[in-house]
Protein backbone atom coordinates (compact mmCIF):
# COMPACT_ATOMS: atom_id res chain seq x y z
CA UNK A 1 0.00 0.00 0.00
CA UNK A 2 1.52 3.30 -1.12
CA UNK A 3 1.08 6.32 1.17
CA UNK A 4 1.93 9.98 0.65
CA UNK A 5 3.05 11.96 3.68
CA UNK A 6 5.26 14.96 4.38
CA UNK A 7 8.78 15.08 5.78
CA UNK A 8 10.84 18.02 6.98
CA UNK A 9 13.20 19.48 4.41
CA UNK A 10 15.68 20.64 7.01
CA UNK A 11 16.18 19.92 10.69
CA UNK A 12 16.18 23.62 11.61
CA UNK A 13 13.28 24.62 9.36
CA UNK A 14 10.10 23.07 10.73
CA UNK A 15 7.87 25.01 8.32
CA UNK A 16 9.29 23.51 5.13
CA UNK A 17 7.85 20.05 4.47
CA UNK A 18 7.91 18.15 1.19
CA UNK A 19 5.67 15.26 0.19
CA UNK A 20 7.03 11.77 -0.33
CA UNK A 21 5.36 8.59 -1.56
CA UNK A 22 6.37 5.42 0.23
CA UNK A 23 4.93 2.01 1.04
CA UNK A 24 3.10 1.95 4.35
CA UNK A 25 5.33 -0.88 5.55
CA UNK A 26 8.47 1.26 5.04
CA UNK A 27 7.31 4.35 6.96
CA UNK A 28 8.66 3.15 10.31
CA UNK A 29 11.95 1.97 8.85
CA UNK A 30 12.70 5.08 6.79
CA UNK A 31 10.70 8.04 8.17
CA UNK A 32 9.68 7.92 11.85
CA UNK A 33 13.17 7.02 13.00
CA UNK A 34 15.05 9.86 11.32
CA UNK A 35 12.79 12.58 9.80
CA UNK A 36 10.33 15.12 11.17
CA UNK A 37 7.08 13.99 9.60
CA UNK A 38 3.43 14.92 9.16
CA UNK A 39 0.43 12.92 7.91
CA UNK A 40 -0.68 16.04 5.98
CA UNK A 41 0.31 17.11 2.48
CA UNK A 42 0.78 20.89 2.23
CA UNK A 43 0.41 23.22 -0.74
CA UNK A 44 3.68 24.97 -1.62
CA UNK A 45 5.45 22.62 0.83
CA UNK A 46 4.79 25.07 3.69
CA UNK A 47 3.51 23.55 6.92
CA UNK A 48 0.51 25.75 7.63
CA UNK A 49 -3.11 24.77 8.17
CA UNK A 50 -4.00 27.30 5.48
CA UNK A 51 -1.97 25.13 3.09
CA UNK A 52 -3.77 21.88 3.96
CA UNK A 53 -4.07 19.81 0.78
CA UNK A 54 -5.05 16.34 1.95
CA UNK A 55 -4.20 13.54 4.34
CA UNK A 56 -4.09 9.77 3.93
CA UNK A 57 -2.83 8.86 7.39
CA UNK A 58 -4.10 9.06 10.93
CA UNK A 59 -1.39 9.49 13.56
CA UNK A 60 -2.40 9.18 17.21
CA UNK A 61 -0.09 10.27 20.03
CA UNK A 62 -0.37 8.54 23.41
CA UNK A 63 1.28 10.03 26.48
CA UNK A 64 0.58 7.44 29.14
CA UNK A 65 -3.21 7.31 28.82
CA UNK A 66 -3.11 3.68 27.61
CA UNK A 67 -0.36 1.13 28.16
CA UNK A 68 1.57 -0.13 25.18
CA UNK A 69 0.23 -3.65 25.70
CA UNK A 70 -3.35 -2.37 25.76
CA UNK A 71 -2.72 -0.40 22.56
CA UNK A 72 -1.42 -3.52 20.81
CA UNK A 73 -4.61 -5.31 21.75
CA UNK A 74 -6.82 -2.36 20.76
CA UNK A 75 -5.29 -1.93 17.30
CA UNK A 76 -4.46 -5.55 16.46
CA UNK A 77 -7.18 -5.75 13.79
CA UNK A 78 -6.03 -2.56 12.03
CA UNK A 79 -3.36 -2.13 9.37
CA UNK A 80 -1.23 -0.29 11.89
CA UNK A 81 2.13 0.08 13.47
CA UNK A 82 3.25 1.58 16.75
CA UNK A 83 6.50 3.45 17.35
CA UNK A 84 7.70 4.67 20.73
CA UNK A 85 8.69 8.31 21.22
CA UNK A 86 11.84 9.72 22.77
CA UNK A 87 10.12 10.16 26.13
CA UNK A 88 8.87 6.57 26.31
CA UNK A 89 9.45 5.28 29.86
CA UNK A 90 11.80 8.20 30.58
CA UNK A 91 12.11 9.83 34.00
CA UNK A 92 13.23 13.19 32.58
CA UNK A 93 12.30 15.30 29.57
CA UNK A 94 14.31 18.45 28.82
CA UNK A 95 15.83 18.17 32.31
CA UNK A 96 12.33 18.16 33.85
CA UNK A 97 11.28 15.16 35.93
CA UNK A 98 8.31 13.30 34.47
CA UNK A 99 6.46 10.15 35.37
CA UNK A 100 7.64 7.01 33.61
CA UNK A 101 4.88 6.00 31.20
CA UNK A 102 4.39 4.31 27.86
CA UNK A 103 4.62 7.04 25.23
CA UNK A 104 4.14 6.12 21.60
CA UNK A 105 2.36 6.84 18.31
CA UNK A 106 -0.11 4.69 16.42
CA UNK A 107 -0.18 5.11 12.63
CA UNK A 108 -3.15 3.85 10.59
CA UNK A 109 -4.24 4.77 7.04
CA UNK A 110 -7.66 6.22 6.27
CA UNK A 111 -9.81 4.27 3.81
CA UNK A 112 -9.68 7.30 1.50
CA UNK A 113 -7.84 10.64 1.40
CA UNK A 114 -9.40 13.63 3.19
CA UNK A 115 -9.24 16.83 1.13
CA UNK A 116 -11.15 19.21 3.42
CA UNK A 117 -9.44 20.48 6.56
CA UNK A 118 -12.72 20.77 8.48
CA UNK A 119 -13.56 17.17 7.68
CA UNK A 120 -10.04 16.17 8.71
CA UNK A 121 -10.28 17.86 12.12
CA UNK A 122 -13.78 16.43 12.68
CA UNK A 123 -12.64 12.91 11.86
CA UNK A 124 -9.50 13.26 13.97
CA UNK A 125 -11.37 14.66 16.98
CA UNK A 126 -13.80 11.75 16.92
CA UNK A 127 -10.99 9.22 16.62
CA UNK A 128 -9.00 10.95 19.38
CA UNK A 129 -12.04 10.94 21.68
CA UNK A 130 -12.75 7.27 21.00
CA UNK A 131 -9.22 6.09 21.74
CA UNK A 132 -8.29 8.70 24.39
CA UNK A 133 -5.19 9.99 22.63
CA UNK A 134 -3.60 13.46 22.62
CA UNK A 135 -6.02 16.12 21.28
CA UNK A 136 -3.13 18.00 19.63
CA UNK A 137 -3.22 15.34 16.89
CA UNK A 138 -6.32 17.07 15.47
CA UNK A 139 -4.25 20.09 14.40
CA UNK A 140 -4.40 20.70 10.65
CA UNK A 141 -0.64 21.37 10.56
CA UNK A 142 0.54 18.79 13.09
CA UNK A 143 4.01 17.27 12.74
CA UNK A 144 6.00 14.81 14.82
CA UNK A 145 9.65 14.45 15.77
CA UNK A 146 11.50 11.24 14.89
CA UNK A 147 12.98 8.80 17.37
CA UNK A 148 16.17 7.06 16.20
CA UNK A 149 15.84 4.65 19.14
CA UNK A 150 12.20 3.80 18.55
CA UNK A 151 10.72 0.42 19.35
CA UNK A 152 8.44 -0.87 16.59
CA UNK A 153 5.36 -3.06 16.69
CA UNK A 154 3.52 -4.00 13.48
CA UNK A 155 -0.06 -5.27 13.42
CA UNK A 156 -1.13 -8.07 11.09
CA UNK A 157 -4.66 -6.65 10.79
CA UNK A 158 -6.15 -5.11 7.63
CA UNK A 159 -8.80 -2.68 8.91
CA UNK A 160 -8.48 1.01 8.02
CA UNK A 161 -10.09 4.04 9.64
CA UNK A 162 -13.36 4.58 7.76
CA UNK A 163 -13.93 8.28 7.11
CA UNK A 164 -17.74 8.12 7.04
CA UNK A 165 -17.81 6.36 10.40
CA UNK A 166 -16.04 9.26 12.10
CA UNK A 167 -17.61 12.22 10.30
CA UNK A 168 -20.91 12.06 12.17
CA UNK A 169 -20.41 11.03 15.76
CA UNK A 170 -22.62 12.20 18.61
CA UNK A 171 -20.55 14.04 21.24
CA UNK A 172 -19.83 12.11 24.42
CA UNK A 173 -21.19 13.32 27.75
CA UNK A 174 -18.85 15.31 29.92
CA UNK A 175 -17.10 17.45 27.31
CA UNK A 176 -14.35 19.70 28.61
CA UNK A 177 -16.25 22.77 27.52
CA UNK A 178 -19.84 23.39 26.55
CA UNK A 179 -20.86 26.09 24.09
CA UNK A 180 -23.82 28.10 25.31
CA UNK A 181 -25.83 30.85 23.68
CA UNK A 182 -26.24 34.07 25.64
CA UNK A 183 -29.79 33.30 26.75
CA UNK A 184 -28.83 29.92 28.17
CA UNK A 185 -25.76 31.41 29.80
CA UNK A 186 -27.81 34.15 31.48
CA UNK A 187 -30.13 31.55 33.00
CA UNK A 188 -27.36 29.18 34.03
CA UNK A 189 -24.67 31.58 35.15
CA UNK A 190 -24.09 31.23 38.88
CA UNK A 191 -21.07 33.50 38.80
CA UNK A 192 -18.39 30.85 38.87
CA UNK A 193 -18.11 28.85 35.69
CA UNK A 194 -19.79 30.36 32.60
CA UNK A 195 -17.86 32.98 30.71
CA UNK A 196 -16.93 34.64 27.49
CA UNK A 197 -13.31 33.51 27.70
CA UNK A 198 -10.84 36.37 28.12
CA UNK A 199 -7.99 35.30 25.83
CA UNK A 200 -4.35 36.33 25.74
CA UNK A 201 -3.01 35.90 22.22
CA UNK A 202 0.54 34.72 21.65
CA UNK A 203 1.38 38.13 20.18
CA UNK A 204 0.16 39.90 23.36
CA UNK A 205 -3.28 41.05 22.14
CA UNK A 206 -6.21 40.68 24.51
CA UNK A 207 -9.63 39.55 23.24
CA UNK A 208 -12.60 37.36 24.11
CA UNK A 209 -14.19 34.25 22.69
CA UNK A 210 -17.22 34.65 20.45
CA UNK A 211 -19.27 32.07 22.35
CA UNK A 212 -20.16 31.55 25.96
CA UNK A 213 -18.17 28.61 27.28
CA UNK A 214 -18.79 26.44 30.31
CA UNK A 215 -15.82 24.64 31.84
CA UNK A 216 -16.73 21.10 32.90
CA UNK A 217 -13.76 18.73 33.01
CA UNK A 218 -10.32 18.24 31.46
CA UNK A 219 -10.83 15.28 29.12
CA UNK A 220 -12.29 16.65 25.90
CA UNK A 221 -11.86 19.28 23.20
CA UNK A 222 -14.49 21.47 21.54
CA UNK A 223 -14.57 23.54 18.37
CA UNK A 224 -15.32 27.27 18.54
CA UNK A 225 -15.22 30.27 16.22
CA UNK A 226 -11.73 31.73 16.00
CA UNK A 227 -11.39 34.73 18.36
CA UNK A 228 -8.92 36.46 16.02
CA UNK A 229 -10.67 39.74 14.98
CA UNK A 230 -8.97 39.66 11.58
CA UNK A 231 -10.30 36.17 10.79
CA UNK A 232 -13.91 36.07 9.53
CA UNK A 233 -14.51 32.56 10.80
CA UNK A 234 -17.92 31.59 9.40
CA UNK A 235 -17.49 27.90 10.17
CA UNK A 236 -15.86 27.23 13.58
CA UNK A 237 -12.22 26.40 12.96
CA UNK A 238 -10.55 26.87 16.35
CA UNK A 239 -10.46 24.41 19.20
CA UNK A 240 -10.16 24.82 22.95
CA UNK A 241 -8.64 22.20 25.19
CA UNK A 242 -7.09 22.01 28.65
CA UNK A 243 -3.34 21.46 28.62
CA UNK A 244 -3.34 21.08 32.39
CA UNK A 245 -5.56 22.03 35.32
CA UNK A 246 -4.80 25.74 35.03
CA UNK A 247 -4.61 26.62 31.34
CA UNK A 248 -7.10 26.53 28.49
CA UNK A 249 -5.36 26.45 25.11
CA UNK A 250 -6.97 28.03 22.03
CA UNK A 251 -5.69 27.23 18.53
CA UNK A 252 -7.16 28.02 15.10
CA UNK A 253 -6.11 25.48 12.48
CA UNK A 254 -6.94 27.89 9.62
CA UNK A 255 -5.27 31.20 10.48
CA UNK A 256 -2.82 29.76 13.01
CA UNK A 257 -4.09 31.86 15.95
CA UNK A 258 -2.68 30.77 19.32
CA UNK A 259 -3.97 31.93 22.67
CA UNK A 260 -4.40 30.90 26.28
CA UNK A 261 -6.85 31.49 29.10
CA UNK A 262 -5.72 30.97 32.69
CA UNK A 263 -8.29 29.21 34.88
CA UNK A 264 -6.33 28.89 38.14
CA UNK A 265 -8.27 31.65 39.92
CA UNK A 266 -11.51 30.82 38.17
CA UNK A 267 -13.65 30.21 41.25
CA UNK A 268 -12.30 33.30 43.02
CA UNK A 269 -14.30 35.31 40.44
CA UNK A 270 -11.25 37.20 39.28
CA UNK A 271 -12.62 36.78 35.77
CA UNK A 272 -15.56 39.08 35.04
CA UNK A 273 -18.46 37.68 33.03
CA UNK A 274 -18.90 40.33 30.38
CA UNK A 275 -20.88 39.97 27.18
CA UNK A 276 -19.49 41.11 23.86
Amino acid sequence: MLIELSIGNHQKDLCSFKSITISFEDIAEIITCCKAYSPIIFNRNKRLALNFKYAQLCILDFDGSITLDDAKETFKDYQAFIVTTKSHQKAFKNDIKIEKKDRYRVIIPFDQPIYDINEYTTVMKNIVNKFNSDSACTDGARFFYPNPYQKLWVSKGRKLFEIKKYLNVSPKKGNTLELMNNEKADKSNNGDNIINLPILAKDGRKMKSKEWVKVLSIKETITVHCPNPSHADIHPSAFITKKNSDVLFIHCHVCGFLGTHLTKNFHKQEIHHEKI
